[in-house]
């Protein structure tokens, strides 16, 4: 786990509890809101949004090597040199 990644938890255990305690004061909808944010924010933090298609079809092209997002058409990494299938 680098360290972006978990800051990205760090802040998603602070955040979760505090919008948890607003969330259930609006009673059965808020668990409702509650559970769809919680999945959102932990799955933001672990980058799972960063790995979907959309991003290939938008011309991004991952690093094998490091996951770091490059232009599609470049042929060497911009981060770490290595190279871009």
């Amino acid at each position: 786990m680098d360290s972006r990644t978990a800051i990205r938890l760090g802040v998603a255990v602070i955040v979760l509890p505090a919008s948890t305690l607003v969330l259930l004061a609006a009673g059965p909808l808020g668990w409702l809101v509650l559970l769809v944010g919680a999945s959102l924010v932990v799955s933001g933090a672990l980058g799972e949004r960063d790995r979907l298609p959309s991003r290939r079809k938008h011309g991004y092209t991952d690093c094998p090597d490091c996951g770091t997002h490059n232009v599609t058409g470049r042929t060497i990494c911009r981060d770490c040199g290595g190279g871009l299938a």
